[in-house]
């Protein structure tokens, strides 16, 4: 069982360094940084841009009447098939504050409206982001073909697949190493003691060291 664990981690490493090879290095750099600043831009501008198409466009409106019609409609089907409920629904609404129930729905609609608007926008701007950063990924990689930095882009993706396969390496260890102490199961840590590989990698577990770092 110990060398399937080794030949498993030795796979891990070979598809990830393959995988990555294949792509280059600027391919899975710009990749993970479009991901990033996408993120980042989405988080930054979804509120900007949902004034703005609020304030140019009748998009929140239309939201509202649609809420407003849903709302009123169920209200209304709750009125002749339950006139109990209706009574407390009345009195609920009476006490909050004297509002009338259109106003609560009209002030939910609002608020509602804005936030799918807040979502379109977000999923919007991370999009069209994504999208620039793979014609701009297009465009590096065409560069990148050059001779020599051709070269240097697929050992920069060597470089890459490695790391991204120890990562993925340490994370596993780390959760087995937390399944271990939590449950007190010590089979899977009694065989990776048998391995030749995969214990080293367990004992030498980076993330538990920084974890535990005095």
């Amino acid at each position: 069982m110990g060398i399937v664990l080794d030949v498993i981690l030795i796979v891990i490493i070979l598809l990830n360094v393959i995988i990555c090879y294949k792509k280059g290095l600027v391919k899975l750099a710009v990749g993970l940084v479009a991901v990033i600043v996408s993120l980042i831009l989405a988080m930054i501008l979804y509120k900007p841009v949902t004034n703005i198409i609020i304030k140019n466009t009748e998009i929140d409106e239309k939201i509202k009447e649609s809420i407003i019609n849903t709302l009123t409609t169920e209200s209304n089907e709750n009125d002749t098939s339950d006139k109990g409920m209706m009574q407390y629904m009345q009195s609920y609404v009476d006490d909050a504050v004297n509002k009338t129930k259109n106003e609560i729905v009209i002030e939910a609609s609002e608020v509602v409206s804005t936030k799918i608007i807040n979502v379109c926008a977000f999923l919007g701007i991370f999009v069209v982001v994504r999208i620039l950063a793979i014609l701009l990924t297009i465009i590096a990689d065409l560069i990148m073909s050059l001779p020599i930095l051709k070269q240097f882009n697929k050992a920069g993706g060597i470089i890459y697949g490695i790391l991204k396969a120890l990562i993925i390496i340490y994370i596993i260890l780390a959760i087995i190493f937390a399944i271990t102490y939590i449950t007190g199961n010590t089979t899977i840590s009694n065989v990776i003691s048998e391995t030749y590989i995969t214990k080293i990698f367990y004992n030498n577990n980076v993330l538990l060291n920084f974890i535990f770092k005095k």
